[in-house]
C-alpha cells in the first residue's frame, strides 16, 4: 500500500503471540479466531486488524514457515511469503510485507521490526545486474553473515575450504559461473546472430541468444555489436567496442540495460498514446448487498477510458482508509458503528497522478432495540408485589424505593451481548448475578443466591434467598460509536427454603417484584 505508513508493529506482534499462546501455530491461520481476539487487544487498530485477518484466511504464517523449512533465510521467506499474499489478496505489497513480517515477529523466526532496512528496504527489488544475495545455502556450504568472512572468502560468497579469497575458479565450478576475469558462456551455448556471447551467456538462467538484454529482444533482432568489433550496431554508440567474447561485466550490464530502457521507452511513446492523459474516476460505485451494524461492501469498476490505474485508495470521512491494487474492486468495511452514515471516496491512481474520487455515502444498519449492551450503572426503581406475610418484605409490598445496579456486558461481537454481568442490591442489601441472553424470550436470565435476611431475627442463621431474575431492553441509542441500552424492564422471583434457628424455625415462601432501570 504505496504512501501508507504501518506502525504498531510491536502492539501488533504482541497480540499476535496471545494468539499463540492460546489457540497455537493454527490460531494464526484461522480467521475467525483471529478476527474475535484482535478486535479485543487491538481497538485502536482495525486497519492492521483487517490485514492480519486476510492474512489469515490466505495461510501466510503456513507459507513463511514453509519458506523456513526448505532452509530460506527468514528475510528471504519473509518477502516471498509476502509476495504470495500479495498475489492472493490484492493488499498493497507495503502492507503485504508488514504482515508478514509482524506474523513471523510473533512466531520467534524475524527480530522485532522486520526485515534488515525496514518494510520498504527488506522488500526493494535488485537492480539490473545485481545479485540478491537472501538464498539458503546448499548442503556443505556455510553463508556468511554481515561484517564476517569465511576463511578465504568475501562475506557472501560460499565457503568450502581450498579455495582462496576472490578465487572462486577451481576445478569444480561450471560454466557460466563467476570467473576472475567475467563470467564464462554456459557450455552447449552458442551466441545467436547479433548476439554478444558476454552479455548473453553469463547472465545465470539465460542460455545465449535468448532475451537477456533486459529488454527482451528475440534472437536473431536488434543485432547489436559481434565480438570484439566496433561496428556500431543495435543500442551502441559509433566508435564504442563491445567486450570481448566470454566477459561479462558490471559496466556491460549497465550498458545494456540502458540500451534496453531506451527501447522501452521509445516503444512506450509510440504505442501509449494516452501517456499525459488524466485519470479518470473509478465508475459505478455502490453498495454490494445490504449493510450490516457493523459492516460494508463496496464495489465498483475502472475507469472505461484514459490511463489503467496501478492501485485505488479508499478514503472514509476524509481519511485514507487503506489502498488496494488495480486488481481488486471489491473491499469489506469491517467495525463501523451501527446506525452510522459514512462518506467513501475510491481514487485511481496511475503513475503518481490522482483522479477525482467516486463519492458514496451510505449507512450501517440500525440493530433491535434488545440488541443494546448493558453497560455501566442504571437508576433502579424496585417495587415490591407480592410476599408472605412472615417475610420482612411484606411490609413494603406495593411501595417502591430506588437502587443503584450496574451491568458489565462481554462478547457482542455478533452485535448481540451474550453474557452479561450484575450488581444489584434490594433495600440495602448487595447480591451479585450473571445473566444470559434467552433469544427466544429475548431476555436476559439468571439464577443467584444472596442472604437477604435472618431467621428469628438472629445474624447466626443466615437465610439463603434464591433469586432468579430476567431483564428486557426497552430503549437503545447510540453513545460513543456502541448500541447502548438506556432503559429496561426486570423482575425477581425469590424463593426462601425452609430454616431452622435453634429451636425456631422459618417456613419456606415466596415473594415476587417488578423492576424498572434507565441511564444514570
Amino acid at each position: 500500500m504505496a504512501g501508507t505508513e504501518w506502525q504498531n508493529s510491536d502492539a501488533a506482534a504482541s497480540a499476535l503471540r496471545e494468539v499463540l499462546a492460546e489457540h497455537g501455530p493454527d490460531g494464526l491461520s484461522n480467521a475467525q479466531v483471529m478476527s474475535g481476539m484482535l478486535k479485543d487487544l487491538l481497538p485502536d487498530s482495525p486497519r492492521e486488524t483487517n490485514v492480519l485477518v486476510q492474512a489469515a484466511e490466505a495461510g501466510l504464517a503456513q507459507s513463511l514457515q514453509q519458506r523456513l523449512d526448505q532452509g530460506f533465510s527468514p528475510d528471504a521467506a519473509t518477502a516471498m511469503a509476502a509476495n504470495t499474499l500479495e498475489e492472493q489478496t490484492g493488499l498493497g505489497h507495503d502492507a503485504s510485507l508488514w504482515a508478514a513480517s509482524t506474523i513471523g515477529t510473533a512466531m520467534g523466526v524475524m527480530p522485532p521490526g522486520g526485515p534488515a532496512g525496514g518494510v520498504a528496504a527488506a522488500a526493494a527489488p535488485a537492480a539490473a545486474g545485481e545479485t540478491v544475495n537472501a538464498y539458503a545455502p546448499p548442503p556443505g556450504y556455510q553463508a556468511a553473515q554481515p561484517g564476517q568472512q569465511q576463511a578465504g572468502y568475501a562475506a557472501g560468497q560460499p565457503a568450502q575450504a581450498g579455495y582462496a579469497a576472490g578465487q572462486p575458479t577451481q576445478a569444480g565450478y561450471a560454466a557460466g559461473q563467476p570467473t576472475q576475469a567475467g563470467y564464462q558462456a554456459p557450455g552447449g551455448y552458442q551466441s545467436a546472430p547479433g548476439y554478444q556471447a558476454g552479455y548473453q551467456g553469463g547472465q545465470p538462467g539465460y542460455p545465449a541468444g535468448q532475451a537477456g538484454y533486459q529488454g527482451g529482444y528475440p534472437a536473431g533482432q536488434q543485432p547489436g555489436y559481434q565480438p570484439g568489433t566496433t561496428t556500431p550496431q543495435g543500442p551502441y554508440g559509433p566508435g564504442q567496442v563491445a567486450p570481448p567474447a566470454g566477459q561479462r561485466n558490471r559496466t556491460g550490464v549497465i550498458i545494456g540495460s540502458v540500451a534496453a530502457a531506451i527501447i522501452v521507452i521509445i516503444a512506450l511513446v509510440v504505442w501509449a498514446p494516452w501517456k499525459g492523459a488524466s485519470v479518470q474516476s473509478p465508475a459505478g460505485l455502490h453498495e454490494l448487498g445490504t449493510a450490516t451494524s457493523s459492516q460494508i461492501v463496496l464495489t465498483w469498476s475502472a475507469p472505461s477510458s484514459g490511463p489503467k490505474p496501478d492501485h485505488y485508495k479508499i478514503v472514509e470521512d476524509g481519511r485514507t482508509l487503506v489502498t488496494v491494487t488495480s486488481r481488486i474492486t471489491t473491499e469489506r468495511i469491517i467495525d463501523l458503528s451501527p446506525a452510522t452514515s459514512y462518506t467513501y471516496e475510491i481514487i485511481a491512481v496511475s503513475d503518481g497522478k490522482l483522479s477525482a474520487p467516486a463519492t458514496l455515502t451510505v449507512s450501517t444498519s440500525t440493530p433491535p432495540v434488545t440488541a443494546g449492551k448493558l453497560s455501566n450503572a442504571y437508576t433502579t426503581k424496585f417495587k415490591v408485589t407480592k410476599a408472605d406475610p412472615k417475610d420482612w418484605l411484606f411490609t413494603y409490598v406495593g411501595k417502591q424505593w430506588t437502587n443503584t445496579w450496574s451491568f458489565a456486558s462481554d462478547d457482542c461481537s455478533s452485535g448481540q451481548c451474550t453474557d452479561v454481568g450484575l450488581a444489584g442490591e434490594i433495600k440495602d442489601k448487595h447480591f451479585s448475578a450473571s445473566l444470559t441472553w434467552d433469544p427466544s424470550a429475548k431476555i436476559y436470565a439468571g439464577t443467584t443466591t444472596a442472604v437477604l435476611g435472618y431467621c428469628a431475627n438472629n445474624n447466626a442463621y443466615p437465610i439463603h434467598y434464591k433469586l432468579k431474575i430476567g431483564v428486557k431492553v426497552t430503549k437503545a441509542a447510540l453513545s460513543d460509536g456502541t448500541w447502548t441500552a438506556t432503559a429496561w424492564n426486570g423482575v425477581i422471583l425469590g424463593e426462601l427454603p425452609y430454616t431452622q434457628a435453634g429451636s425456631q424455625y422459618c417456613a419456606a415462601h415466596a415473594f415476587s417484584t417488578a423492576l424498572t432501570g434507565s441511564s444514570s
